[in-house]
């Protein structure tokens, strides 16, 4: 039992934490649209879509495991490889901004939204890339022992 529990908090921090990342990510396009701050990357209806689907992308997968369906390994690889090359993506911006503000003598909260952008998104590349390894590894596995 104490295993099981221990499993469950450890997925379920996963999944807040993923949830957390986005929020703070939702934060900084809504201040940046709201504040009209001049910001070094301009935010498109295209970046703002690709929030969209990445956050819809979390919670699809938070409602899948929790649901304990099954994907396909390589499906799973693949969606956590757009995940990487999104997150790695996301970064230049955040890395741009925080040295915007470090130059301009930015005020605390915007710098702490930026700082908690940086590293959630940071977070979410090392989170997929270690997820990505598992699902090549097992794809790899289960490829031998098929043949």
């Amino acid at each position: 039992m104490g295993n099981k529990l221990r499993r469950a908090f450890k997925y379920s921090l996963n999944i807040s934490l993923l949830v957390f990342i986005c929020f703070s990510m939702f934060i900084q396009i809504i201040w940046a649209i709201f504040t009209g701050e001049d910001i070094p990357v301009k935010i498109s209806t295209y970046e703002f879509s690709m929030f969209l689907v990445f956050s819809m992308s979390i919670i699809i997968a938070s409602i899948l495991y929790l649901r304990r369906i099954r994907i396909n390994s390589i499906l799973q690889t693949i969606i956590l490889t757009m995940f990487l090359l999104y997150s790695f993506i996301c970064l230049f911006p955040w890395l741009a901004m925080i040295k915007d503000s470090i130059k301009h003598n930015r005020i605390l909260l915007e710098n702490i939204i930026r700082i908690s952008g940086l590293t959630g998104t940071i977070t979410i590349m090392l989170l997929s890339l270690k997820k990505v390894l598992i699902c090549v590894k097992q794809v790899v596995q289960n490829k031998s022992i098929e043949e």
